[in-house]
This record gives C-alpha cells, structure tokens and sequence, in this order.
C-alpha cells in the first residue's frame, strides 16, 4: 500500500523531468510538500525549495522550512512579498481579468506565484498541489465524507473534472509565461485513482494524511515538524490581506469578496 504510493508519485515525477536535477520545489514544510520533498531525495535529487511569507507576517510556512533547509542541508530562497495597496489592486485585477476565475480561493491562492515564479531559475518546478482533494483534509470534506465512502468518491471525481480546483489551471498557467514547466503528481490520473479506492477514515486516521506519514514514518519522527493541513491563504495571512480590498472604493456596499471580483472582471470586458 504504502510502497505503492511511493512509487506511484516518483514515476510521475520521473516520467515529466526526464533524468533532469534542474529541480525546484514549491516548499511549505507541511505534509504535502514535505512528501514531495522526501520523494525528490530519494530519486537522488536535492531541489531548491522556494517558500514565501508577506511582509507584514512571518508564516509557520517560512519558519518550517527555513528549519528543515537547514536540517537537510538544502537551498532556500525565501520570497518576501511586499505591501502597498495599489499594486495589490492591480494584481488582483490581473488576475481575474488574465484567467476568468473571479473565485476568491482562487485568486488568493495564485497571488504568491506572481512573486515567486519570475525568482525561480530551474526549468522544473514540483508542487505537492491538490493532496488536500486527494485526502479529503478540507474541514467541509471531512464533515461530510467521513463515514460516506461512495459520497467521497463521487465528490472527488467532481473535483478533478474542474481545471480551477486548487488554483491548479491559474497557477500552471502562470508558470507557463515564466518558462516553468509546472509538475503536480497529486494530479496524476494514476495517483487520482489510487487514492479513490480508499475510505476518508482510512487516509486520514489514526493522523491526518495517514498514507504519507506512514510512507515516510522515519523522516517525519526525525525532522519532528508534522503538522496538520493549514490552508495557504489562511497559515500565510493572504486572506487578510486582501479582505483590505473590502475598505477600498472597490467595495462601498461592503459585498461578498467574491463579488467585487466578479465586478473586476465584467468592468474589463
């Protein structure tokens, strides 16, 4: 089961770098991130992990990974995303306006790689993007699907079928204008299904994400850094953020995050 996994998630990776170590990986230190980190190593590969925090807000993320640099003795570029209001208006309406999606989750996820992809240098860049539908780790997820394994299959198959989900359309588009070949094995069709035979109990207990715990039981009990899933834009303050657009001349009705979005992107047009 466990092996299984493990190699599942070296193949996809395998068969899109093609023998290449020009590897970057997109590094949070949390369990995803952290199952494509241990199986970049044990493919002999050492990438550059690039992490981000904004600078009004030092993350766990940033905190987690510079550790686990450290520990691993591995390259780390921290991005620092810098305030200022305007530019944060104009990168929304980017945003919107450059891929049609005027989901809030959506834009708040792909914000940070507007910054991070012009910094990184290697052709490769490996995400553990999409684990969390893959598990089921969402708090809504969990309350629903728990003891309901059929409603859980169903409602994963849904998921895929949509491109947005994740952010994962936005933010492999946007490598694509960096030059970035974007590799996200959490979305490999194999891996999809692998993990669709199984139950939300038995992927997440007796620890959350129990598969990739106990795949790399030795690493984590060494490392001591597992953590529970935290959404990005709510561990990194993204959320925060840009919740400022809701005081701004953008929002004098005080509407849904969402709808001033969506008039962004009809005002484009």
């Amino acid at each position: 089961m466990i092996k299984k996994l493990k190699t599942l998630l070296s193949d996809s990776i395998k068969s899109q770098i093609l023998g290449s170590k020009d590897v970057a990986l997109l590094f949070s230190g949390g369990t995803d991130s952290l199952s494509m980190l241990f199986t970049l190593l044990d493919m002999g590969i050492k990438p550059t992990l690039y992490t981000f925090r904004l600078s009004e807000h030092e993350s766990n993320d940033s905190k987690v990974s510079k550790f686990i640099a450290d520990k691993l003795d591995l390259k780390l570029k921290l991005i620092i995303i810098p305030y200022n209001f305007k530019q944060l208006q104009k990168d929304v309406k980017y945003l919107i306006t450059e891929f049609k999606s005027a989901r809030k989750t959506v834009v708040q996820v792909t914000y940070p790689f507007l910054y991070i992809f012009p910094q990184v240098k290697e052709k490769f860049v490996v995400t553990g993007l999409s684990a969390d539908s893959n598990y089921g780790t969402p708090k809504s997820m969990a309350i629903k699907f728990r003891d309901d394994f059929d409603g859980f299959k169903k409602f994963k198959k849904k998921i895929f079928e949509n491109p947005y989900t994740d952010g994962y359309y936005t933010i492999n588009e946007l490598a694509k204008k960096y030059n970035l070949k974007l590799i996200v094995p959490y979305r490999n069709e194999a891996i999809i299904n692998y993990l669709m035979d199984y139950s939300w109990r038995s992927l997440n207990f007796p620890r959350q994400k129990w598969f990739i715990v106990k795949a790399w039981q030795k690493e984590f009990n060494n490392l001591k850094v597992y953590r529970k899933n935290d959404n990005l834009q709510v561990g990194s303050k993204i959320r925060e953020r840009m919740d400022k657009l809701l005081n701004s001349k953008l929002n004098h009705n005080y509407e849904r995050v969402d709808e001033i979005y969506k008039r962004i992107l009809k005002n484009s047009q």
